[in-house]
């Protein structure tokens, strides 16, 4: 791949998702000899950056090592990377998922914070503006962190988990590398396990 044309991808992956940024990430892709009026769909769509395909019912296992996850990717997220996963960029990252509805879901997501000297990472998922993984804290290297859907909270559609960290920084801040990416988790995998349940139990 092109260094340079990842050294834009990536400048352009890291903007906060909002309509503001739209002129920013424009001209980005004018310099990468993309048209303006229709830049890459992972990062833009109806000005925020995100992925524009159809998404459908998740399988059991949503792998962002993958271009396969783009789909669910929907802000906050820089590019798959191969064998490693996908960094969230900023406080705020986002998946998109299809649920089928009247049933409960056990979701685990495997992943493993940027690691930054005399802190300590620490991740809360929501679930349409519930809460449904309380703030945890993060051990260094790869991990799994595991929350529930209860049935009730889920109908048919799309769902989206909002992950928030309590710090993203940039390797380069760090003098660590040249990666002006502001980092703060490395996300493997997502894996969803469903049961039938009757949304009226108890």
């Amino acid at each position: 791949t092109d260094p340079e044309f990842l050294r834009w991808h990536r400048l352009a992956a890291s903007f906060t998702p909002g309509p503001p940024h739209q002129g920013i990430v424009q001209r980005v892709f004018r310099h990468l000899g993309a048209p303006s009026e229709r830049p890459d769909p992972l990062l833009f769509r109806n000005g925020y950056l995100s992925e524009t395909p159809e998404l459908r019912p998740a399988g059991p296992e949503i792998d962002l090592a993958t271009p396969a996850a783009r789909p669910h990717l929907a802000f906050g997220w820089s590019f798959p990377e191969p064998d490693w996963g996908t960094w969230s960029t900023g406080t705020t990252a986002a998946v998109d998922v299809v649920l089928a509805p009247g049933r409960a879901y056990t979701l685990e997501l495997t992943l493993a914070p940027f690691e930054r000297p005399g802190h300590t990472q620490q991740i809360t998922v929501e679930h349409h503006g519930r809460v449904v993984l309380p703030t945890t804290p993060l051990a260094p290297g790869f991990q799994t962190v595991t929350f529930e859907l209860d049935a009730a909270h889920v109908d048919a559609g799309v769902h989206r988990l909002v992950l928030r960290w309590n710090y993203a920084v940039s390797p380069r801040d760090l003098d660590q590398s040249d990666d002006v990416r502001p980092l703060a988790a490395v996300v493997r995998a997502l894996r969803i396990e469903s049961s039938p349940r009757d949304v009226d139990r108890p």
